[in-house]
């Protein structure tokens, strides 16, 4: 089970779960051509279905949260502070 920091939570609704260790950083080309595949993207999907928004930098997988999800972990957030 991963554990989130609060600082991390946006990113998460923004671009869903991180990559496994040898996939972050990576282009789709060489993902492709080294043959990889992320074992948990059918596993992670966010309910109500992902939204796909890319993470520029490759850490994470893309698959974010739709509006509603996003503002209620937003909203968790706040009350956490």
């Amino acid at each position: 089970m991963f554990v989130y920091e609060p600082s991390e939570i946006p990113e998460l609704a923004d671009h869903g779960v991180t990559l496994p260790p040898n996939m972050q950083g990576l282009t789709e080309e060489q993902i492709v051509e080294l043959k990889l595949k992320d074992e948990w993207e059918d596993k992670c999907v966010p309910s109500g279905g992902p939204v796909f928004k890319k993470d520029d930098i490759g850490r994470r997988n893309g698959h974010g949260e739709t509006i509603i999800l996003d503002c209620r972990l937003s909203n968790s957030i706040r009350k956490l502070s």
